[in-house]
Parts: structure tokens; sequence; C-alpha cells
């Protein structure tokens, strides 16, 4: 399940990315689409203004201008500068019309968007039979000399270049001729807040693929924490099973023996060879009932726990639980005791209470601890007991997960040290049931340092 785990999550994210690109990329072709809908509307609309007889007008106004400042230019009375000054200054005057006239018969397309509008002139030429130029007026798109409402070129979009031809008559020297003048225009378009009009129109589409993509993460983040709780859940079911597998085998193997060695012994067989076969039945049939017990009862939540509270000195209570479990220590254990307490009483069950404590030196001595100390003292009105040991310690990683069921610490993937890991969830269930809390101090290779915190009762005034 593991390595199917480690394929599983990052196919996980690799199809969030990949829904991730294709809704990216379907939004980016709807803005797309969107765009060019918003310009073709503003083309179309342009066009049928830009082709009505007032705004055709307007242009004849400044190229019959332009025409008759020609023919001084023409016969030498004029300069080039003088003739483009003339044509700027008329393109001026008629501008605001212009706008307008414009704006108005935009208004009526109800676009619902604000398009800005501007010509300018950009050649003027003059050719003759031969096809040679006398160009007149070069201009660019960011000139002044415009018709229209005046933007930055990068702000604008060329949408049209037109050009008006008018043949000339010429005298000079050599006689009359025609010339033709080449007048080109081209015209621009912009619209105002560009940006924020696309994200309007497109607004609702956002919101629908970020609610999309949010939930498709929710759901996959809930699904990976599922299936890392499952396998976590599974571990801990096939690490329990082969735990009491293994505590089970013992005693059930010495009952067969004995049972064995029963049925074979004939009745002549010495009295006090078949007491001993029976005690050891006897023993471990006990030691199964114990293992059952354990199991059945050291794993029932706090509020199934079915206490038997009195008001316990707990100066008393605690030396004699410690001076009795100093006792069965090995010479190689230390246990050191300082209880600072006086008159203080818990309201408490002693069974639970005295069975936790046990339950936690245990603990101490099972994970290597050789020097073990006991401190207890009163504190915010809380009975508060310290256990600490020099054992192996617990990573940071673990501390958050030995209080729950069935969980062991391991070292490098093994349980090397036996048990149900039913312990300190017992514990933690025993003083969660007397209104307490427990707290875990530990370092890795350093030791570890339990702290009971037990409500004290309130003494009558």
């Amino acid at each position: 399940m593991q390595s199917k785990l480690k394929l599983l999550i990052p196919g996980a994210i690799l199809t969030l990315l990949a829904l991730t690109s294709i809704q990216g990329y379907l939004i980016y072709n709807s803005y797309e689409l969107q765009r060019k809908t918003y310009l073709t509307d503003a083309r179309s609309a342009i066009a049928s203004v830009y082709n009505s007889p007032q705004i055709d007008s307007t242009f004849w106004i400044y190229r019959n201008h332009f025409l008759d400042q020609l023919k001084p230019f023409l016969a030498g009375e004029s300069s080039k500068t003088q003739l483009i000054d003339g044509l700027a200054t008329k393109m001026d005057e008629i501008n605001p019309a212009f706008v307008n006239h414009f704006a108005s018969s935009l208004k009526n397309k109800d676009l619902g968007l604000k398009v800005n509008l501007k010509i300018i002139p950009s050649q003027i030429v003059l050719l003759d039979s031969l096809g040679a130029a006398d160009t007149i007026y070069l201009g660019l798109p960011d000139s002044d000399m415009l018709l229209g409402t005046p933007f930055k070129a990068e702000e604008g979009i060329l949408i049209n270049n037109s050009s008006w031809r008018q043949d000339i008559d010429r005298i000079d020297a050599n006689g009359k001729y025609i010339e033709t003048l080449d007048f080109r225009t081209s015209v621009y378009m912009s619209i105002d807040n560009w940006e924020s009009a696309m994200f309007r129109s497109m607004l609702g589409l956002f919101i629908a693929v970020f609610i999309l993509l949010f939930s498709v993460v929710l759901l996959l983040l809930y699904s990976i924490k599922n299936l890392i709780k499952q396998k976590k859940l599974a571990d801990i079911k096939t690490d329990f099973i082969n735990n009491i597998t293994h505590e089970l085998k013992t005693p059930l193997s010495t009952l067969a023996i004995a049972t064995k060695t029963l049925a074979v012994q004939n009745a002549n067989a010495p009295l006090e060879q078949r007491e001993q076969t029976l005690a050891i039945i006897e023993r471990q049939n006990r030691r199964l009932h114990k293992l059952i017990d354990q199991v059945l009862n050291n794993s029932v939540g706090y509020q199934d726990l079915e206490l038997s509270k009195e008001s316990i000195l707990c100066q008393e209570f605690l030396s004699n639980i410690l001076n009795d479990y100093k006792l069965t220590l090995d010479k190689q254990v230390v246990l050191a005791i300082d209880i600072r307490l006086k008159d203080e009483h818990v309201n408490g069950d002693r069974f639970f209470l005295g069975t936790a404590i046990i339950n936690i030196l245990n603990n101490a001595v099972k994970y290597g601890g050789k020097q073990i100390s006991v401190t207890a003292n009163s504190e915010d009105g809380f009975l508060k007991i310290a256990i600490s040991d020099n054992g192996i310690g617990i990573s940071d990683k673990e501390k958050q997960l030995v209080f729950d069921k069935f969980y062991r610490v391991s070292q490098q993937n093994k349980h090397d040290y036996k048990g149900l890991g039913l312990g300190l969830f017992y514990c933690n269930q025993v003083v969660k049931a007397h209104y307490g809390r427990i707290e875990l101090e530990s370092k890795l290779g350093k030791g570890s340092t339990f702290l009971l915190f037990i409500p004290l009762k309130k003494s009558k005034s």
C-alpha cells in the first residue's frame, strides 16, 4: 500500500495541474474570443459612423482647404512647412465638431464601451506621370495633427488605412502637366479601461472556475488525508494483530504442552508433578485473561470509564504507589521520588489513577530509562505529577501520536519493544476522565517527561 500511495499522491497532483492548465487554456481562449468580439463590434460601429455623410463632409472640409493651399505651393509661393501648418490648423479647427459628432453617433450603437478614434495623415505625396514622387509629409502614429481624440500609439489599434487621390494641374517653365496627389490617412481605435471591461464581462466565469478548482483542491487534499489516515490505521491494525498474536502464542503453547502432559500421564503420576502442571495451566489461563482484559478495558474512551471516586490524600496515595513500585525495579534502575505535598486531596479513583501512573513508569523502564524521577506538587489548583526518564526519548513527529490507540514508538520503522500500544492511550483517558490533562516533553535520545495535571479537591472554607 505504501508504494501505491507514493504513486497515487503524485498522480493526483499531476492530474490537478493538468486540469488547472486545461482550465487556464480554456479561460485564455474565452478571453481572446471575448476580445475579438469586442473588437469586431467596435470596428463595425466605427465603420458605420465613419462612412456616414456627416463624417464624410467633415473630411472634405480639410481636403478642400488643403487643395486650396496646394496651389500657392505648386506655384512656388509657399513652402512645405507652410502647407502642412495650414493643414494642421484647419484640422484643429474642425476637430471639436468631429469628436462631438463621432461620440454622439457611437453612443447610439450601445457598445457598452468608450471607444476613442483618431485619424492622422500618414503620407502626402505628389506623383508625376513617370511615377517620380515628391513627398510633402510623412506622419507618425503619435502625430499631433489629427482628427479625433489623441492617445498613445501603444494604446491604439490600427483598424484602417485609406488613400485619397486627386489629379492636379501644374504649370512650370516646361509647360502644363498633370500630377497626382496621393493623400493617405490611418485610422486608429482605442478602448478606455479595456482590461476592466474584459474582467467585468468574464467575472462570472472567473468566479465559477475559482470555485471549481478550489473545490477540486479541497477534495484532493481531503482524499489524500483520508488515504494517509487509512494507511496509518491499516499499519496500526497489522502491527496490533502481529503483536497480540505474538503475545498469545506463549501462553497458548504452554497450555498446549501442559494439557498434553496431563493427557499422557496416568493416574499413578506423582501428585506434586500433576499439581505443577495444573499450576502452569492456571497461570497461563490468567495471563490469557489478563491480555484480553487489557485489550478490552484499556481501549475504551474516557467517557466509558466507570470510576469509583473518593477523596484521596495525594501525599499518602503517591508515596504508597511509588514506594511499592520501587521494590519491583531491577538494581540497574534508580527511582528518585520528590513529593512536595501536605494536605492536598483529589476526587478520583485510586485504581485507575494508580494504574495510569504505573503505566508511565513501566514505559520509562521499557524504553531504556535507568534514571527515573517522580516529582509531585500543587500548581494553580492542580496536582502536578512529573515523571522523567533518561531513555530513548520521542521524536517531535511522534509526540502527537503516542497517545493514540495502538500506537507504539518505533525506531527506524521497527518496533523493538513489546506491548499493545494501549498504555499511554489508557493513561490519557484516565486523566481526561478526572477532568485533567497530560503533557509530554521529550527529545530524541535525551529522555522524556510526562506531566499529569489532576484538579485538586477544593477545601471547604
